[in-house]
């Protein structure tokens, strides 16, 4: 059972969320992209505007992923409107049981319902929701996007296809024999597993730079292209293991364990979007790891 409490001093937050997150017994969803506002997210329009011991929040926010299920939200929101951009920002921590939030489904293209629509009417929120120091929400968003941008799930879920792929191909047969017998497949599966090995040690070097006491940045954003075009491969890889059977959509009495192939599939057109398009990640990478001008 999710429970929930009242906000408490910002130097409670640490303490308070931190292991609740852990636990399992809160979830929190993200507000960050808007319609006007995806991949230059400082271009947001939602606003936070102070009234007594509160702020009045005010706004749009799309994908929101899971928000539908969401105890909180962690919200970036304007509260300067005449400051220049990436200063203009706070970000806030927004109890989504508060009056005023209208959370609207997004189905996806596997007919899931993950993502939202998160509309904010006048939504009262204590001061104490601010999180850090006011107008410095540009930097904190972006340092969470590189953690986001990390990746380590998805090194992981690529694994777990994999291993789906190598159990169907040692037990089903083609054309007379064992599918993990063709040459064509043991090789693309043989590469597979080379490539996820690779995605698993950027994500390992993020992890150690964080050991270090530093920050990863364009390290995330390295870790981030290479594994979310990887599951696109390997999907499609999957597929020409499984052949027709990899088509076969959840519910189908044929379907190959909980059609996990297909939704992979068509689920992978998605990743490399999240947490910054693919474009953008390049954009980083040749500016703050090669030292390239800005294009």
């Amino acid at each position: 059972m999710t429970h929930r409490s009242a906000l408490r001093p910002k130097s409670q937050s640490k303490k308070d969320f931190i292991p609740r997150i852990a636990r399992g017994d809160i979830i929190f969803c993200l507000g960050y992209s808007e319609p006007n506002a995806g991949s230059d997210l400082a271009s947001l329009q939602t606003r936070a505007t102070e009234k007594g011991d509160n702020y009045i929040i005010n706004g749009q926010k799309i994908w929101c992923s899971y928000a539908h299920y969401a105890d909180y939200c962690w919200l970036g929101a304007i509260t300067d409107p005449e400051a220049p951009k990436h200063r203009n920002m706070s970000m806030f921590v927004v109890d989504m049981k508060n009056p005023g939030i209208t959370v609207r489904p997004l189905i996806n293209v596997i007919g899931c319902h993950s993502f939202n629509e998160v509309f904010f009417d006048d939504v009262l929120t204590p001061k104490e929701s601010l999180i850090g120091v006011k107008e410095n929400g540009w930097f904190q968003l972006a340092m969470a996007l590189d953690f986001e941008r990390s990746g380590v799930q998805t090194a992981a879920a690529n694994r777990l296809i994999l291993d789906h792929m190598i159990k169907y191909a040692k037990n089903n047969k083609r054309n007379g024999r064992l599918i993990s017998e063709d040459p064509i497949m043991r090789n693309l599966m043989a590469e597979m597993a080379i490539e996820i090995e690779v995605a698993r040690m950027l994500c390992y070097r993020i992890a150690w730079i964080y050991s270090k006491g530093g920050h990863s940045n364009y390290e995330s954003s390295e870790a981030m292209i290479f594994g979310s075009e990887l599951l696109r491969r390997i999907s499609d890889a999957g597929m020409r293991v499984l052949g027709q059977y990899g088509q076969l959509e959840f519910g189908s009495h044929r379907a190959i364990g909980t059609a996990e192939m297909c939704r992979s599939y068509l689920a992978a057109l998605s990743i490399g979007v999240g947490g910054g398009t693919n474009e953008i990640q390049r954009n980083i990478i040749a500016m703050r790891g090669l030292g390239l001008p800005r294009k």
